[in-house]
């Protein structure tokens, strides 16, 4: 992908009255054509032997701009290589290159960040015809693409134009209807390799990755690099015009392959960058779908079309489901299985897993991702009842019954059914028939070992969701190993253990077991809080 770029020397650099140029040494013989450049013109001219030359074009800066590159073509009609001392000056700073250019028409750039922003830019290039190498002839020197941009890396060649040359941006983009952000829940993931590194971008570029705005620009979704942030990795996400941004402090390095992926929820919203989940925004307003934009732009926007990743970018892939990290190392590995090969056991687990009800499609979403940040909560700031010497683990259930009320879910406490008591009865507000059963444990206490027993014994026709919190009291003691497997030799038809499915680095340990019952499955989501641990101990 590369975008928009302009030249600041003009189509003829040498008779316009937009730059200065002087020639001694050498006699211009116009522009001439080239076989590899036929199109374009190539300027030559004619070098005496036993002569130095010296060729200069001024350019003056349209904008202040610090970083800038100077490009072009070049060949030569000798038969060994002319060496040329290449200044690229703002009249204060100067960078120097030497340069050979040989018969084979060849590329060259110099790029240089000056201190203050230049008023005007020079390339002067000098060379020196003697030894007796060269023969009594003439010889000719040309050059193609006479280039200089804004910014520390030279873009394609940019076609002549007066009085600049200007070379649109690639803007791809396809179809969001039916694509991307159809559901309130789901991923977006993509492979970038930039063509800059994160600071070459200057404090006006911002580079979008994939964008999709509304013609208002009220709503929108994007991920894209800051320049006015040293090219930190960020995305955007405006809802009804507020504006709301993950940031990550990450800098792309040029060359570098990036995996991507934006992953929401109804109300959070996730950065995944190379598996691993690096910003993270809860309570975030995402848009309505309806008011997005049609299209989805892909290395370059709407708002920008003259500005682009400048990079590759690979495999854009969307997701009506919140994939976990797992899943997202796995698809990383498969992509590109010799530069992450870390991932693999990820992509062979993946392969053996069975698929779980509690996907990002389900009613009871939602609440697992608020449970799970719950509990990362109360590991980090414990609330009083946990810090108690004799927990209560009825605290526990009427916390989380004030909290489930406030989520707008309904809540039961300690709901009656033919084999007992459940600790908390939820449901869907809207449709009650959706409904899960909740129980709390303290590692270690009364019936702790009849987990998962209970609750799967309470469940009555067309239930298959729990949730168990396991609070582990132990100070230095940890019981993830052990747990699970109490849960696996259980007496419960336990057909499976799927570790930390919805895995991510902020959340606390936990599994899910699945259970054969009659003609159906069923899963129960447990979750570890340590009262002494900030996270769980593995």
């Amino acid at each position: 992908m590369e975008g928009g770029r302009e030249n600041l020397i003009p189509a003829n650099p040498f008779n316009s009255d937009y730059c200065r140029a002087s020639i001694v040494g050498a006699k211009l013989l116009g522009a001439c054509q080239h076989p590899k450049m036929p199109e374009f013109p190539v300027w030559f001219f004619e070098l005496q032997p036993r002569t130095t030359f010296q060729i200069k074009i001024e350019v003056n800066c349209p904008r202040e701009y610090l970083g800038y590159t100077f490009s072009m073509f070049a060949t030569t009609s000798a038969n060994i290589p002319i060496d040329l001392r290449l200044i690229f000056s703002d009249g204060d700073e100067r960078k120097c290159d030497n340069i050979h250019v040989i018969k084979e028409l060849t590329r060259f750039e110099t790029a240089h960040e000056f201190a203050t922003a230049p008023k005007s830019l020079s390339v002067e290039l000098r060379g020196e015809i003697v030894g007796e190498q060269f023969s009594e002839k003439p010889i000719t020197i040309g050059f193609a693409f006479l280039s200089i941009e804004e910014g520390l890396f030279a873009s394609s060649p940019i076609p002549p134009g007066e009085p600049r040359g200007i070379r649109g941006g690639e803007q791809l983009s396809c179809q969001r209807e039916g694509n991307f952000f159809e559901h309130s829940s789901g991923t977006l993931s993509l492979f970038f390799v930039p063509g800059w590194t994160g600071s070459q971008l200057g404090s006006e570029g911002t580079v979008y990755l994939l964008d999709c705005v509304a013609d208002s620009f009220l709503d929108s979704i994007s991920i894209l690099a800051d320049g006015a942030d040293y090219g930190k990795l960020k995305a955007s996400i405006v809802a009804n015009g507020n504006y709301q941004t993950i940031e990550t402090d990450i800098i792309p390095v040029c060359g570098k392959i990036y995996a991507i992926a934006l992953r929401w929820t109804t109300d959070s919203a996730e950065l995944v960058i190379n598996g691993r989940t690096v910003a993270e925004s809860v309570n975030i307003q995402m848009p309505d779908k309806y008011k997005l934009g049609h299209q989805v732009y892909f290395g370059s926007t709407s708002r920008s079309p003259n500005l682009s990743a400048f990079g590759k970018l690979h495999h854009v892939l969307a997701y009506n489901d919140w994939l976990s990290d797992n899943v997202l190392r796995a698809i990383i590995f498969e992509k590109y299985p010799n530069v992450f090969p870390q991932f693999e056991t990820d992509w062979i687990e993946l392969q053996n897993r069975q698929p779980i009800l509690l996907t990002s499609q389900s009613w009871a979403f939602d609440l697992v991702q608020k449970m799970l940040r719950m509990q990362r909560t109360w590991q980090e700031t414990p609330p009083v009842w946990l810090k108690q010497e004799a927990i209560d683990e009825s605290n526990y259930r009427d916390e989380m019954h004030r909290l489930l009320q406030s989520f707008d879910f309904n809540s039961i406490r300690e709901a009656h059914s033919e084999a007992g008591r459940t600790d908390l009865l939820v449901s869907d507000k809207n449709d009650t028939i959706k409904m899960l059963r909740m129980e709390f444990k303290i590692w270690g206490r009364h019936d702790y070992d009849q987990i998962p027993e209970k609750p799967l014994k309470y469940f009555v026709d067309g239930e298959n969701i729990a949730i168990v919190v396991m609070i582990n009291p132990n100070k230095n003691k940890p019981i993830n190993n052990n747990y699970r497997t109490n849960v696996s030799s259980s007496p419960t038809d336990c057909v499976g253990i799927i570790n930390k499915p919805f895995e991510q680095e902020f959340f606390p340990d936990h599994f899910i077991s699945l259970h054969e019952r009659n003609n159906y499955y069923a899963e129960v989501l447990h979750i570890i809080l340590n009262r002494y641990a900030p996270f769980a101990i593995k």
